[in-house]
């Protein structure tokens, strides 16, 4: 047997934890890395998102299904931990801790690692999460160093090149020389949040007058500070400007629980059999049409973030 098929039950896995305040790319960081040629090759990549509900038996369920790809028949606990330890005993991994806010729950913890330790040597974690103590915490509890990578803004440049990508989607940005400066100017209070960056862009695109923009860069970012709670009310304002057929749309959604993947046809057949697109006013239209042209709209202020 080689060196690196020895399983040790005592496995120290290494973690690197992804910190950031919500919007900084953090997801968007780690899908790009497990699209890398080397990583696929290395690795199975197995992908949880996990959220503010947190612990042992769901999380260890939903690592399962992302393996097998199929939900586990089994409940509770024990059970689960045996069904993984016997479908990772050969596999080396590249385990996705997406979005993890849990802190405090050390057993938990405990308990989610206990089958992850019979993994290939070789094997890691990496973990995103908004607080820094999270990813000490994991760290402890897996008996390994602290490996933080804390992301910060874009580059102002590179900010206002995501800017004008966003708002001048589709369009000839010649034709909006008079919008530049103040665009600039807004792009640069946004301190650098990529989220906020495309949903601005996206909003803005909107109403291509000086007015708006003007509006918008001495109102809607009054007191603009770029932390957590400045981004929300950014966001906010982005979805009370959006058409009441949108808005109820878009609220539809929360049925769904935090990272949720659902096919394109799926969502609009939801939104037609829930009787929120109406073909009033639209009369030659299908209505499967409508509802695709309202998910493309939210999609394009990125209100949802599409996977290819």
């Amino acid at each position: 047997v080689e060196e690196d098929e020895i399983m040790i039950s005592t496995n120290h896995i290494p973690i690197l934890s992804l910190v950031g305040h919500g919007g900084m790319g953090k997801t968007t960081l780690v899908q790009s890395i497990c699209e890398e040629g080397d990583v696929v090759k290395d690795f199975e990549i197995i992908w949880v998102t996990i959220s503010t509900s947190f612990d042992a038996t769901s999380v260890t369920r939903k690592i399962l299904e992302s393996v097998n790809r199929k939900t586990p028949k089994v409940g509770s606990l024990e059970p689960l931990q045996q069904l993984l330890k016997d479908n990772l005993k050969s596999r080396k991994f590249l385990l996705i801790l997406d979005d993890v806010w849990e802190e405090e729950k050390r057993n938990e913890w405990e308990k989610l690692f206990a089958p992850l330790r019979t993994g290939k040597r070789g094997s890691k974690i990496l973990l995103t999460t908004r607080m820094a103590s999270v990813a000490s915490v994991v760290a402890k509890v897996m008996g390994v160093g602290i490996e933080c990578l804390t992301l910060e803004g874009l580059e102002e440049d590179d900010n206002f090149e995501l800017f004008n990508h966003h708002v001048f989607a589709g369009l000839d940005s010649h034709g909006y020389e008079h919008l530049k400066y103040t665009g600039e100017r807004i792009a640069k209070k946004l301190g650098g949040c990529p989220l906020v960056t495309k949903v601005v862009g996206g909003h803005l695109q909107g109403n291509m007058s000086f007015e708006f923009w003007d509006r918008f860069l001495h109102k809607g970012l009054e007191g603009f500070k770029g932390n957590a709670e400045d981004i929300m009310k950014v966001l906010r304002l982005s979805y009370y400007h959006l058409p009441t057929e949108l808005q109820i749309c878009f609220r539809y959604c929360s049925i769904f629980p935090q990272g949720y993947c659902i096919t394109k046809k799926e969502l609009v057949l939801m939104w037609i059999g829930s009787g929120l697109i109406s073909t009033a006013g639209n009369e030659t239209k299908r209505i499967e049409d409508i509802g695709e042209n309202y998910l493309f709209q939210l999609t394009r202020k990125s209100f949802f973030d599409v996977k290819s």
